[in-house]
């Protein structure tokens, strides 16, 4: 993908995550990177709503956000 496709994709990621009105799982303090990802990826309600490379998208930037 081209600097701007990404661009514009983290954008719509974090439009999604802004303004949907559905919980996004957050991180635990006691989790590893990995477990939450695991976690999120594997959310009901994000597999009935992302396919799987815009879950991992949110969930990663969800990480992001606690730090």
């Amino acid at each position: 993908r081209t600097n701007l496709e990404r661009y514009w994709r983290r954008l719509s990621v974090l439009w999604i995550i802004k303004n949907k009105h559905m919980p996004i799982p957050t991180p635990q303090p006691n989790e590893t990177k990995e477990q939450f990802i695991e976690r999120c990826m594997s959310d009901e309600k994000m597999v009935a709503e992302y396919d799987a490379p815009q879950r991992y998208a949110v969930c990663s930037l969800q990480l992001k956000e606690r730090k």
